[in-house]
């Protein structure tokens, strides 16, 4: 009987030290909590990239490795116009910085990108909010973008990444990856 009683007495704590922790604002979203890929309120986010403009491409890419200590992940550089880096020492960290040499210039501007699994239920939450996209990319190696302005005239962008990512390894597989992409980012993202 007293291992009974023990035994309640030891659940009946712990459910009220469980209640008490997961209802600390912070603990806990409203995604984990329900295990769902998308809310009321648009899809869930999986990472975030910010685009930083630069003129000089490997001084930049020095100062980001190198000054700031974080990893290249990834390096477009035939042309040399992307490279990614992020937080080496927490590895799970899912926010990175890339910078763009795509056109050769600093465009002064930083373009927050959003990464999302599913990059048509994204635009089609953006469209059912009203907020158009202003365009779309395959950025390559099975990147793709929409882009789409906040209500005050900072562009923002939705990445996919891995589009085609099975097939991506073989070269001649791209523009039919590229050619994939670009149909769904037409269809949904328009």
């Amino acid at each position: 009987m007293k291992t009974a009683i023990k035994f309640f007495q030891t659940l009946a704590i712990a459910l009220a030290i469980s209640v008490a922790f997961l209802s600390i604002p912070g603990t806990t979203s409203p995604a984990a909590a329900y295990d769902c890929q998308y809310l009321p309120y648009g899809p869930r986010i999986s990472g975030v990239v910010t685009r930083v403009n630069v003129a000089d491409f490997e001084a930049s890419k020095e100062f980001y490795g190198d000054v700031l200590g974080m990893t290249c992940i990834l390096n477009f550089d035939d042309p040399p116009y992307w490279a990614e880096f992020y937080n080496s020492v927490d590895p799970k960290a899912q926010a990175s910085i890339g910078l763009n040499n795509k056109f050769g210039e600093t465009k002064k501007k930083v373009v927050p990108t959003v990464i999302v699994p599913d990059i048509a239920s994204a635009c089609e939450n953006l469209n059912a909010f009203g907020v158009p996209i202003k365009s779309s990319e395959y950025a390559g190696k099975g990147v793709c973008l929409a882009f789409f302005d906040d209500p005050n005239g900072n562009e923002v962008a939705y990445r996919q990444e891995n589009w085609g990512i099975l097939n991506a390894q073989n070269p001649d597989e791209e523009p039919d990856i590229k050619a994939e992409c670009l149909e769904i980012i037409e269809e949904f993202c328009q």
